[in-house]
This record gives structure tokens, C-alpha cells and sequence, in this order.
């Protein structure tokens, strides 16, 4: 795995289940985001570009697997997990729909401007 973190030491290790997008989440959608990017959607772009091809093809089956595994509720587990550095339902939107943005801009960065109103 490429070092995506920017350099940033991690506290704890990455989620087993889904270490791709946490990196994507913790590494470029923490606090001080808007001082790098104007929006959710451009950092996630900046990810995206600067990731190898495998890793954008990983993340996307992350996605996918964990928009299986957590169908019943995706919001409270997506929040239970990542819900300090991104929390979709108190922006307006479902965890869903935040996964399929992260998932469009990982197959193609330049998708990214279509989010920018949202994100």
C-alpha cells in the first residue's frame, strides 16, 4: 500500500475490514481539510490521482462490500466507524450516497466536480 497518509503518524492500525477507505477518510477528510481543499469531493480527487491503479480498484471493492454487509443500516454503521472525521447524515445526505461520490471519484478523479455542490 502506497503511503497516502501524508505522512501523519497513526495511533492505531488501519480498519481490517476497510483500510483503504479509512485511509481515504482519516488521511485526507480530517479536520483541517478546507485548508488544503475546498471540498470533500477535491480531496477525495486528490487521493484518487495520487492512488495506483490497484488501490483505486481495492477501494471500490471496499466500498461495495461494505455497502452489502451493512444494508440494514449503513448510516449508523458507517457513523460508528468514521463518524469523527465524517458524519454524512448531519450534512444532509445518506452514508450511501457519500460512498457512491468516494466510489465514482475513484474511478475517475475528473468526476469530482459533479459532487462539489454536495461535498
Amino acid at each position: 500500500m502506497s503511503d497516502l497518509w501524508r505522512g501523519r503518524p497513526r495511533a492505531i492500525p488501519p480498519d481490517p475490514d476497510y483500510p483503504l477507505l479509512e485511509q481515504i477518510i482519516e488521511g485526507y477528510l480530517h479536520q483541517d481539510m478546507d485548508l488544503l481543499h475546498s471540498t470533500m469531493s477535491d480531496a477525495i480527487a486528490e487521493w484518487s490521482s495520487r492512488a495506483e491503479p490497484g488501490e483505486r480498484a481495492r477501494v471500490i471493492v471496499e466500498i461495495d462490500r461494505f455497502l452489502v454487509n451493512e444494508a440494514s443500516d449503513a448510516d449508523a454503521a458507517f457513523v460508528k466507524r468514521w463518524g469523527m472525521d465524517v458524519n454524512p447524515p448531519d450534512l444532509g445526505c445518506s452514508s450511501t450516497g457519500f460512498l457512491h461520490m468516494v466510489r465514482a471519484i475513484a474511478v475517475d478523479p475528473a468526476v469530482a466536480s459533479r459532487f462539489r455542490e454536495c461535498w
